[in-house]
Formats: structure tokens, C-alpha cells, sequence
């Protein structure tokens, strides 16, 4: 077996990893019925760090089917199912003795042979890991044999220079997962700066106040004489003698345990100064063609909608959702049914429809700038009320009454437009760290593969022509 046999350093040589493994004889649990053991299975497996993050305890006559192998301290066991999962991991010496299950191929190295940290680290190899891959059979459960990891080639060096590429490697790998939680950490920061951001912006924390902007109290007096004028518009056209009814005036916002906010600002309700509103609850059926269909599952980053890969539906069907209501640019979508509290701003020259997963919210231009209602609807102080109005029972559903009743912290129209222009700034400096930090990420990834792909071909530490070739010891085990 010749793939992917490159020239090796002298003092190396190829050998596959059934030479340099130890048989493992399956055994049977069942036969000692009372006895309590541990067991490994693939799901034990972090493919994150790349240990056993948990094991199952059983009894023989509990034990699974698939429990068969027994495991020692320093075994490798890889998963053969799905293999690009990367499910590999070292047996700690809490459960030596232990077993595991059929689904993980037990590489146990001889040790007068082979490290078991460089065997290890070989097989998280991107090389060794694709291979497996390749070789996959199957639909529903992608695997492949014992026999095939069995049969893979290792460069195999002098086992005191292998010992001395692990305690260099491992040096150096100690430096990358030191890099990769600082990134973390600078990722969690990014994220406590975003709600920071917004958490002062609607607290007025983050502009201030120009004493020539009208008051946002006057803009409330602007709504309620439009939102009567539309009450009585609407009972004339329907033919009603205005004589008969009552106009209702909204109930006003108790603002007693909500955030303080600035004289020159008021608490309203979101359903106030937008419109809420959701289309046809009938789903209409997919095609190969048509209108994009948007729904949750279609925001992508932070502001955008994949239109793209989106779900296509008929124009016949896009007009009959279309009669209740549809999306135009300047209104705002959040979702409120499964996913709660995404939000995106409805852009302008393209035609699509929406799940009534999501609710449409439409400014009145008047009186409400719609990045601001944006970014509001983004914020803690909505998003808590979001989650608390959620009823949870089967499928997260957030109202479109609830969302109406929101109480809305309610600026003047210049400067809920200096507020977006500050939050923009802010989050235009956010977004530039968080490319620097993604493409820090992505070296650090190729500096970890750099630096095994060095280590199993003899570039990361001296050779020693005193150490015992490795094709002695393949001599010894082939003899």
C-alpha cells in the first residue's frame, strides 16, 4: 500500500497500524451478568477536544450489543462511522479495564514500538482523517472496517524520537489552545459589546440631548390624533355612524420597573408607533421556481437573509399571502414562532414572501426612523420582554398581541437618528475586530496542521544516529 507514502528521513519506515497495534479480542458483558462496568461509545467522544467526555455505566445483563471491546489506559479509539466527525480520542487511566463500543476501532500500540501520543496525534490528522473518509460506505450510516484503519500506512521513527517530536508537538499545540481561548475570550467580548452597545443607546446613554429637538411627547400627540383620524376613517367607509362607537385610547405604559430613561423621552407601546403584522397561516406548498419564501431558518450572520437557498413558492400563492399583508422596504421582520427574537431590515428591489413564523413591524415614518426600530427590537430591553411573553409549551410562540403590548422607549425623530448613526459607528469598529479575530482563527487552524504535518515527516526535531532505527523494531515484529 503505496497512497500517500512520502520519502521519510533516514532511521524511519512505513509500517501500517495493524503492525505496530496489539490484537484487541472483542468480549462479552453478558456473561457476568452483575458485574458493573463503563461504557465508551461514540457520543462519548468530543470531536472538540478530542477526549471522553462522559461514559455510561451498566451491568452485563444491561449492557448494549455493541459492547464488545475492551479498553486499556493510552488506547486510540476511533470512530469508524461518519469518520469526518473526527470522534477520536485517548482512553484516560480512570477508565482502564473498561469497554467500549463496536462503532470505535481500538488502537492499543506496542509499546517497545510506538508512543501512543504519536499515534494519536497521527490519526487527527487531516491526511489520515480524509482517507477514512474516501473509503466510507453507506447512506444512512457511513463507516468503514477495523480492516481498513488496520491497513493504513504511519511513519513510524525511532521510538526515543518519536517521544521527543510528542513533547514537542505538544509544547507547541499548548501555545495554539492558549491562542484559541484568548480568541474566545475576544469573541465573548465582541458579543458583551453588542448588548452593551444597545443596552445604553435605549437608555439614552449614548447621545445627548439637543434642546431644539421636539420632544418625544409631542410626537405621542402626533400618533394619537392620526391613529383617531384612521379610527374614523375606517367606520366611514364601512358605513358606521360615528355616534354609536367609543374611541378606545391605548392604555398607557407603566413604566414604574422599567428602566429610567431621559426627561425628553417617553415609554410607549411598540404597537403604538408600528404596525405589528403577520400573513396567511397556511403554508404554501414548495417549487423548483418561483417567489423566495423567507423564514427563520434563512437569517444568516448577524443582518443578513439567504434569499438564494431559500424555500420558492408559487406566484399564485405569493398573491393569495400577499392579500393579508407582505413585506415592503422599511419594515422591520422578527421571528416569533420556534426561533424568537431574530431581527432583520427588509431590503430594498426584491420580492419575496414570509412564514407567519415571522411578524412584520412597520414604522410610522413620522414618528419612528426603522434602523432605529432595528436596533431596538435587538436590545435587552426588548428581548426580555420577548422572552418573557413566549409561551413555551410545545413550540416557542411569541404573540402578535404581546409584541403590540412591548413597552417602547421613545425618543424624538432626530435623534433616535443619531443614536442609529452612533450604534453604526460603533459596531462598524466591532465588525472590523471580528474579521481580525476570524482570520487569526483560520491561521491558527492551518499553524495546527502545519505543525503535524512537520512532526510525521521528521522536520520539527533533530534526528539522533544513535537511536535504534525504526526498521529494526519492523523487522523484529514482522519476523
Amino acid at each position: 500500500m503505496n497512497e500517500g507514502r512520502h520519502q521519510l528521513p533516514d532511521g524511519w519506515g512505513w509500517a501500517t497500524l495493524g503492525e505496530i497495534c496489539e490484537h484487541v479480542v472483542h468480549v462479552d458483558p453478558t456473561r457476568n451478568p452483575s458485574k458493573a462496568f463503563r461504557y465508551v461509545d461514540i457520543s462519548s467522544i468530543s470531536n472538540e477536544t478530542f477526549n471522553i467526555v462522559n461514559s455510561k455505566k451498566y451491568v452485563g445483563a444491561k449492557a448494549p450489543s455493541r459492547a464488545r471491546k475492551p479498553i486499556r489506559a493510552g488506547d486510540i479509539l476511533v470512530s469508524t462511522v461518519r469518520t469526518y466527525l473526527r470522534n477520536v480520542a485517548m482512553v484516560p487511566p480512570e477508565l482502564d479495564g473498561e469497554i467500549c463500543s463496536t462503532g470505535l476501532c481500538v488502537l492499543r500500540p506496542i509499546r517497545e514500538i510506538a508512543d501512543s501520543r504519536f499515534v494519536f496525534r497521527y490519526v487527527l490528522t487531516k491526511e489520515f482523517i480524509n482517507k477514512l473518509t474516501r473509503e466510507q460506505r453507506g447512506i444512512s450510516y457511513p463507516a468503514v472496517t477495523d480492516r481498513y484503519v488496520y491497513a493504513q500506512p504511519i511513519p513510524l521513527p525511532p521510538l526515543a524520537e518519536q517521544k521527543r517530536i510528542m513533547a514537542k508537538t505538544e509544547e507547541l499545540l499548548s501555545r495554539i489552545k492558549a491562542a484559541k481561548q484568548s480568541i474566545q475570550k475576544i469573541r465573548f467580548l465582541v458579543r458583551r459589546f453588542h448588548q452593551f452597545v444597545l443596552t445604553k443607546a435605549f437608555r439614552g446613554e449614548l447621545t445627548e440631548r439637543d434642546p431644539k429637538d421636539e420632544p418625544a411627547e409631542k410626537l405621542i400627540v402626533r400618533i394619537k390624533q392620526e391613529r383617531r383620524r384612521k379610527w374614523e376613517e375606517d367606520l366611514r367607509a364601512k358605513g358606521k355612524d360615528l355616534r354609536k362607537y367609543k374611541y378606545k385610547e391605548p392604555e398607557p405604559v407603566n413604566a414604574e420597573y422599567l428602566p429610567e430613561m431621559p426627561r425628553s423621552w417617553i415609554w410607549t407601546r411598540l404597537g403604538y408607533v408600528a404596525l405589528v403584522m403577520d400573513v396567511d397561516h397556511k403554508m404554501p406548498k414548495s417549487v423548483k421556481q418561483g417567489v423566495p419564501f423567507i423564514s427563520p431558518k434563512d437569517f444568516i450572520g448577524n443582518v443578513d437573509v439567504d434569499f438564494n437557498n431559500a424555500k420558492r413558492i408559487a406566484p399564485e400563492d405569493f398573491e393569495r399571502l400577499s392579500r393579508k399583508c407582505k413585506p415592503e422596504f422599511g419594515d422591520v421582520l422578527i421571528s416569533r414562532i420556534g426561533t424568537i427574537g431574530k431581527v432583520r431590515l427588509v431590503p430594498s428591489g426584491v420580492q419575496f414572501g414570509i412564514s407567519y413564523s415571522l411578524a412584520i413591524l412597520r414604522p410610522v415614518q413620522s414618528v419612528l426612523d426603522r434602523k432605529y426600530l432595528f436596533y431596538a427590537l435587538q436590545s435587552p430591553i426588548i428581548q426580555d420582554q420577548a422572552r418573557e411573553r413566549t409561551r413555551s409549551i410545545g413550540v416557542p410562540d411569541l404573540g402578535l398581541k404581546d409584541m403590540n403590548n412591548f413597552a417602547f422607549p421613545l425618543p424624538s425623530l432626530a435623534e433616535q437618528r443619531l443614536i442609529v448613526s452612533r450604534i453604526d459607528q460603533l459596531f462598524a469598529f466591532v465588525d472590523d475586530v471580528e474579521k481580525s479575530v476570524d482570520a487569526a482563527s483560520n491561521h491558527i487552524e492551518e499553524l495546527n496542521e502545519s505543525i503535524l504535518n512537520r512532526a510525521f515527516r521528521g522536520q520539527l526535531v533533530s534526528q539522533d544516529p544513535n537511536d535504534e532505527p525504526a526498521s529494526v523494531l519492523l523487522e523484529k515484529i514482522r519476523g
